[in-house]
């Protein structure tokens, strides 16, 4: 299931995908908004954390090893930060198309909106309250990159796609997390993907 605070869709999808709508019927008394996604691959690609936490991350470790504390995203997060953001949703946006999924499908004009406003003045206030990692191995970059981008940088591999703005994502995460997180997460091999073709992963969902 792929969930998202603020104006984003509530998806969820089965493994196979044709059990979608079985599963739809036992959510929809408790979540009465939520709707039905194309398969896992679209719910998986749309975790909002992958766009969130890793750039802001890196770019911010400074503030991050520095023993004060920092608001993550009123401090993290600036124009160019959002604009970096963007790149990476494209990337996966466009890593979603080649495996017939429509990840964030309203786009980085929407996202921006969104968070641009969240980091605003008038910003959401749960947003504006949570403060940053305070060391460089976090989740933010070991799980968001090491289990999330570093899959969606292989899955492009896969399909034919380019990710260099999420490979460079994965290759600073790692050094400046001092671990390799493209050896440490998740692969295709783990996910059994390994010897899968783009058509086998289709499938496969």
């Amino acid at each position: 299931m792929s969930s998202a605070p603020f104006p984003f869709d509530l998806r969820v999808a089965a493994l196979p995908s044709h059990q979608t709508p079985r599963v739809m019927e036992a959510l929809r008394p408790l979540w009465r908004d939520v709707g039905p996604a194309s398969s896992v691959m679209d719910t998986s690609l749309g975790n909002i954390n992958f766009l969130l936490h890793p750039l802001p991350t890196i770019l911010n470790a400074a503030r991050v090893e520095s023993p004060e504390e920092f608001l993550f995203y009123r401090d993290g997060y600036s124009e160019s930060v959002m604009r970096g953001c963007q790149l990476i949703l494209e990337e996966i946006q466009a890593v979603g198309a080649a495996l017939h999924c429509r990840p964030w499908v309203h786009g980085a004009r929407r996202f921006a909106e969104v968070f641009g406003s969240a980091v605003g003045e008038a910003g959401e206030p749960r947003m504006i309250a949570l403060t940053g990692p305070d060391r460089l191995r976090h989740r933010f970059l070991l799980e968001d990159v090491g289990f999330g981008l570093n899959i969606i940088a292989q899955l492009g591999t896969l399909v034919g796609v380019r990710t260099p703005t999420i490979g460079a994502i994965v290759t600073f995460a790692s050094f400046l997390s001092g671990i390799d997180l493209r050896s440490v997460g998740h692969s295709l091999e783990a996910l059994g993907l390994g010897d899968k073709n783009r058509e086998q992963v289709l499938a496969a969902l």
